[in-house]
């Protein structure tokens, strides 16, 4: 989320499945999003700008999809079979203020997934942040692998690639952001692709508080898939 300074428009990429309002876009084009409230964790004291955080929590998997289930009740959510499972969270980031006008952050994460519906599920990201007065550039990297237990399932791979820039002057700003991802899909046996696709997004925004209460958003967005 702080990767993206669009994230609270229709065109944010956190969570964010296009098809709900974009004509004959495909399903699952945004990042994914790992905050939960049933989630417990640890951080640790930061240690000059450093500091790592590990957490975890429970979700559903449903039996008939590709992907996990979030979900923060312990019954299952559809009418299919479900598996229980178990994410675990660990991410380090580094915080540093230079002087009164740049300042850094760096993050880098692993996720794992553990669940007897998969032999595999992990993903790792890499970001950072660099604001300089009034402007700020953004870029992150996400891998994701994922790979069922059951026979003759596929090895999914997603990669996801973000970056931003956003100048902010009083109540103004304006932030241009690109975001790309890929899906690959390989049968085990035979390494046939299948379900293959990507995605470009880029999207331009203006933004004025028009006092404490209300905000005007401005936005574009330009989908190719």
């Amino acid at each position: 989320a702080k990767m993206d300074p669009l994230v609270t428009t229709v065109v944010g990429t956190l969570s964010t499945d296009q098809a709900t309002y974009v004509k004959n876009a495909t399903l699952s084009l945004g990042y994914l999003e790992r905050g939960r409230v049933d989630q417990i964790g640890y951080k640790t004291p930061e240690f000059m700008g450093l500091q790592y955080t590990v957490a975890a929590s429970k979700i559903l998997i449903n039996n008939n999809g590709d992907e996990a289930t979030d979900d923060n009740s312990v019954a299952p959510s559809t009418a299919t079979a479900t598996h229980p499972g178990t994410r675990y969270y660990n991410l380090l980031s580094y915080n540093h203020k230079f002087n009164d006008m740049f300042k850094m952050e760096a993050y880098a994460g692993y996720n794992l997934l553990k669940s007897g519906f998969y032999k595999t599920y992990n993903d790792y990201l890499g970001a950072l942040s660099l604001t300089y007065g009034e402007f700020t550039l953004n870029g992150e990297y996400t891998k994701l692998n994922r790979e069922k237990q059951m026979a003759g399932s596929f090895k999914m791979k997603n990669t996801m690639i973000q970056s931003s820039v956003k100048w902010t002057h009083g109540d103004h700003s304006v932030a241009l952001t690109w975001a790309n991802r890929k899906n690959e899909e390989a049968a085990k046996a035979t390494g046939t692709a299948a379900n293959n696709g990507k995605y470009n997004q880029i999207a331009a925004g203006y933004m004025y508080n028009l006092n404490k209460y209300v905000q005007l958003r401005c936005v574009y967005a330009h989908y190719t898939t």
